[in-house]
């Protein structure tokens, strides 16, 4: 009957290495995973429903350095899912125009990224958009983002642009002359929310009762005119050069060519900054804005429609001049960033567009009041408006001012390499908790395995000993010492699986 028995432990001999073998190679080959692309997607999570909603990518390939990747053109696919996985819509992401230029902020090949825009679902709920990039029809980059459709988005809070003390916008206190009557106020506005040096700044200055002429002048730039305005207790528009990487402007306010007022303004300077001709504020539907570049640059449009992004597209820039941006904006309020960075916002000009009836003013002043109360940048100005004898885009326009010192910056983009890596951790995780718990099992066999043959061993050298007549050899003593002999080999054999089981469960932490 020992035949089988032997036979059962060469065997298992023969097999236990294999077996740790198989499991130290199958946790190590979750432990070499590499993600070698980077898929990084861009989109509004709340849209309303039936809305259109903007799409970004830019796709990540190895460069020749590991910390250096590198930006490549290729066709992201998106699918929409609901909550229960099922396909509502798909769709092909673009190039976007402005990779067409020859250099783009120094990316290799001028990429730009992806874009396009899809119709969000008409059923509110939870939904899933997933975009990927195969090559060679095999997925190479794949990550996911939620999309909340409601039919109340949540809009995205603008902040201010990171600037320099010296470049911020400082309006400083109205100095009146002696012996003369200033104007109730002088208040400076800067369109664009921004002035960018060695091209043009439009300026407005709204002057108080009592009405004065006024111009403008001070170091860092040359204004035009440079001569006095009419006299005027409504909105008047200056042209500033800007030479410098600071600027103080200084209102004149004067009466009869008598100087009765200065006010200084720092005016908010961004060296980085697009120079981008100003658009009417006042525009009706469909509203197609115009723009004008002095530079051939690229630009990256974004719209946000309530504070919610709801247009994207791009302009290739290939020379200077005017042209129309590739927008269509239907009625309400709009915020238009336009930039020449592909990856951030905090450079972008500003334009607020009020799409609607051209002829009601009153109308889009009201929007824009409320707009400037929900912002929590409202002023006392606001209040007067609208003023009987100053155009109505000029109110607008000055209004809409303080609005455009702030930008919207760019949603999250989802990373498919840190979604793949964390997958990828968990999974890993999920094998060297399997990988433990088998070694150790793989212990506790073992231990067994010595235990049994350790006990046999025992009661086989007693049963000698009896034989042999020697003393004490059945004692108690002696038994219990070679029964402990053998727990304690027992247990030194599974403390050195569970160590090593230990080892790999911590291993890389």
């Amino acid at each position: 009957m020992s035949t089988p028995r032997v036979s059962i432990e060469r065997i298992a001999l023969v097999i236990l290495p294999i077996m740790l073998a198989v499991i130290f190679i199958a946790v190590l080959a979750t432990e070499t995973a590499e993600v070698r692309y980077d898929l990084l997607l861009s989109n509004p999570e709340q849209v309303a429903p039936g809305a259109v909603t903007p799409l970004r990518a830019l796709f990540f390939v190895p460069g020749e350095a590991i910390s250096h990747p590198e930006l490549r053109a290729a066709e992201v696919a998106y699918t929409v899912r609901d909550e229960a996985g099922a396909e509502v819509l798909t769709g092909v992401l673009v190039p976007a125009a402005a990779g067409a230029t020859a250099d783009l902020q120094g990316l290799p090949d001028g990429r730009a990224g992806m874009e396009g825009e899809l119709r969000a679902p008409t059923a509110p709920g939870r939904y899933t958009l997933e975009a990927e990039v195969s090559q060679g029809g095999e997925v190479v980059a794949r990550c996911g983002a939620p999309l909340v459709v409601t039919n109340e988005p949540r809009p995205v809070p603008p902040r201010g642009r990171p600037m320099m003390p010296m470049q911020a916008w400082e309006p400083r206190r109205l100095v009146p002359v002696p012996d003369e009557v200033p104007p109730e106020f002088l208040e400076l506005r800067v369109r664009g929310g921004y002035c960018v040096p060695e091209t043009d700044c439009e300026l407005l200055v709204w002057v108080g009762e009592p009405a004065a002429a006024v111009h403008v002048e001070g170091g860092g730039f040359d204004a035009s005119p440079p001569r006095p305005s009419t006299e005027t207790s409504g909105i008047v528009r200056v042209r500033a050069r800007i030479t410098g990487p600071e600027a103080v402007a200084t209102i004149v306010a004067s009466r009869d060519g008598v100087v009765v007022a200065r006010r200084e303004v720092q005016l908010p300077i961004v060296l980085s900054g697009v120079e981008v001709g100003a658009t009417p504020t006042l525009c009706a539907a469909p509203c197609t804005p115009e723009y004008e570049s002095p530079e051939a640059l690229p630009l990256f449009v974004d719209a946000y429609r309530e504070g919610v992004w709801s247009r994207a597209s791009s302009i290739a820039g290939r020379e200077a001049g005017a042209g129309s941006l590739p927008l269509s904006l239907d009625e309400g309020l709009w915020r238009v960033q336009i930039r020449s960075d592909p990856f951030g916002s905090e450079s972008a000009a500003t334009r607020f567009i009020y799409v609607g009836d051209p002829g009601d003013a009153d109308e889009a002043l009201r929007v824009v009041r409320a707009r400037l109360v929900s912002e929590g940048s409202h002023d006392a100005f606001m209040h007067a408006m609208p003023l009987a004898d100053v155009a109505p885009e000029d109110q607008l326009a000055f209004a809409a001012a303080l609005l455009e010192m702030d930008v919207i910056p760019l949603p999250r983009g989802r990373s498919s390499r840190l979604q793949q890596e964390l997958g990828f951790g968990q999974e890993r995780t999920n094998s060297r908790w399997l990988g433990a718990l088998a070694v150790f099992a793989v212990g506790l066999f073992v231990g067994g395995f010595v235990l049994r043959r350790g006990l046999t061993a025992s009661a086989e050298a007693r049963a000698v000993m009896l034989e042999a007549e020697a003393p004490g050899a059945n004692s108690r003593k002696r038994v219990l010492s070679m029964t402990l002999t053998v727990l304690g080999v027992v247990l030194v054999t599974i403390l050195a699986f569970a160590a090593a089981a230990l080892l790999m469960l911590t291993r890389g932490v």
